[in-house]
């Protein structure tokens, strides 16, 4: 009789856990019901939205945008871009790639708008790599600038904190404005456009001259200005230089010659990101040169030769430098034999500024007719 009842216990009590099992099974399998429900109406709200992006104004497809107003005529040196927020985006024509077999490589030179090329072209393009921004990442990086205008901050450092901030070598650091110890660890095994601003040109004999192999082709493109004093000016500016006319007045062409040579170096125009060891690279790699500003030529000259963005955007402008340039308060355009004289030396002294001088306009000019 006890042992009928133990049984009979024991019988009870693996029914009861039976019971519970089962109801613990049909729960999991509704909340995986549930779970799949809610990740198939998230799909395809996303694709739905995807459908319905706003165009950019005067841009119906959202395809290449070469004639798009994305950037006024400079006030100085001052590069300003469209005020459209950025939320302002369209849905782009997926193009597949064009010159596979070809990576692109920009000598970032200061104040040649740099940044702003760089900028420009990985709002628009895939496959973008510059230390000014990268494609992968740079709708999220210009979200950050555009939260920081609203802030009234619009420096290209000192306004963003992310990642690249808390792990970067410099105080300045974010994903628009990275140290080339984080572009190396990310590689540049997959870019067709590298925009490198550090100092040196090693990067360009080594990394870039091996990278793809002998297969991949390669062409540098140099930024240049139209008039080298102008560019020099814009680097005084940029360094908080002021140049005094008067002082050259007073002295010997000697004396002249050696203060133009240590405004030449206080205001950072021998900035050592060009030497003439690139010109060495030819013929594996093309080396050409362009008139960087307005930017507008040298974007239309890129349109057809890089991978259009699945989704594009308007580039938020960030200022680089620590004040707008006025040239109504520089005296050098008053004083044309002076202007001459600082070409002169700055022609013959700096490499870089030689070999924009013979370039623009020659067979190697990526703008020049013909060229």
């Amino acid at each position: 009789m006890v042992n009928a009842q133990i049984r009979r216990g024991i019988g009870i009590r693996a029914m009861d856990r039976y019971q519970r099992d089962r109801h613990r099974g049909a729960h999991i399998v509704l909340a995986l019901m549930i779970w799949f429900a809610m990740g198939f109406l998230a799909g395809s709200m996303c694709m739905w939205r995807a459908m319905t992006l706003p165009a950019i104004p005067g841009n119906d497809k959202g395809i290449n945008l070469p004639n798009a107003p994305y950037l006024s005529p400079p006030q100085g040196d001052a590069v300003v871009t469209s005020d459209a927020p950025i939320a302002s985006w369209s849905r782009g024509i997926h193009t597949p790639a064009v010159n596979d077999d070809i990576v692109y490589g920009h000598v970032h030179i200061a104040k040649t708008a740099g940044s702003e090329i760089n900028g420009l072209l990985a709002t628009r393009y895939e496959r973008v790599c510059g230390n000014k921004g990268n494609s992968y990442d740079y709708y999220q990086t210009n979200a950050r600038y555009e939260e920081a205008r609203k802030r009234n901050c619009t420096t290209a450092w000192g306004c963003i904190q992310d990642a690249a901030t808390l792990s970067g070598e410099h105080l300045g650091d974010n994903r628009g404005r990275l140290s080339r110890r984080w572009m190396d660890e990310v590689g540049y095994e997959d870019c067709d456009y590298i925009s490198m601003e550090h100092k040196g040109t090693l990067f360009w004999e080594k990394e870039f001259m091996e990278l793809g192999g002998p297969a991949l082709k390669k062409e540098l493109h140099i930024p240049c200005r139209a008039d080298p004093v102008d560019h020099l000016l814009s680097k005084c500016n940029h360094g908080e230089r002021r140049i005094l006319c008067s002082r050259f007045r007073r002295t010997t062409t000697t004396q002249t010659e050696e203060m133009i040579k240590q405004l030449i170096k206080s205001c950072g125009a021998n900035e050592g990101r060009f030497n003439n060891r690139l010109l060495d690279l030819r013929p594996a790699v093309a080396v050409k040169c362009f008139t960087a500003i307005p930017v507008e030529p040298y974007m239309q000259y890129m349109s057809d030769k890089l991978q259009t963005r699945r989704i594009q955007f308007n580039y938020v402008h960030r200022d680089t430098g620590p004040r707008v340039r006025n040239k109504a308060n520089e005296c050098l355009w008053q004083d044309p034999a002076l202007w001459a004289k600082i070409k002169e030396v700055l022609v013959r002294e700096v490499n870089y500024f030689s070999f924009c001088q013979q370039c623009l306009g020659s067979e190697e000019d990526l703008l020049h007719e013909g060229g």
